[in-house]
């Protein structure tokens, strides 16, 4: 009586062991083939992947799937500027010297506060230009962050199927193994 339900018992341990280690290999199976495809860019194995699709459309007459992609570009532009014309009467050849001096101080003024026009020009574009590079530093670090995040949820995702699969088989091996021990 006992030595039968020892036999029992080794049998269940032996194929709780055997499903321990198939679904071990399962799991890491299918977390290295999702990691081969996602950075690959393809099948693990092409013809099967062609035959399998060709069984689907003609044995099982399955309709090919379609794939729509659709996108939306966006663009902006803009520009600024400022267009001066000014016309200026000369002296005549005949001016005095207190109209030529005259003459020459209202130029230094015109110029002067043409200066200072242009200098307030460029500091306001120096100020536009300086909070577009800030909004698209701040944009490019937020997409950055995205992709870092993403690679890690592949990389962690992967890898913690990965291990839970070694587990399993690890333990499907200690479990097949126990009825040898005992036998």
């Amino acid at each position: 009586m006992a030595g039968r339900w020892l036999a029992d018992w080794a049998h269940l341990v032996t194929l709780a062991g055997l499903a321990s280690t198939v679904w071990g290999i399962s799991l890491a199976w299918t977390a290295a083939v999702n990691d081969y495809r996602t950075f690959a860019g393809r099948p693990v194995f092409p013809r099967l992947t062609a035959l399998t699709a060709w069984f689907r459309r003609h044995v099982l007459r399955q309709r090919r799937e379609v794939v729509v992609l659709g996108g939306m570009a966006n663009a902006t532009l803009s520009a600024t500027g400022t267009l001066t014309a000014t016309g200026e009467v000369g002296l005549p050849p005949d001016a005095t010297p207190e109209q030529q001096f005259e003459y020459v101080r209202e130029r230094l003024a015109g110029l002067q506060g043409e200066l200072y026009r242009l200098d307030r020009s460029v500091g306001e574009t120096e100020r536009r230009l300086s909070q577009e590079i800030s909004q698209i530093h701040a944009e490019s670090q937020r997409r950055d962050d995205e992709l870092q995040e993403s690679v890690r949820r592949v990389a962690t995702g992967s890898v913690k199927r990965e291990l839970k699969g070694l587990l399993l088989v690890g333990i499907g091996s200690l479990l097949t193994a126990i009825p040898s021990l005992f036998g």
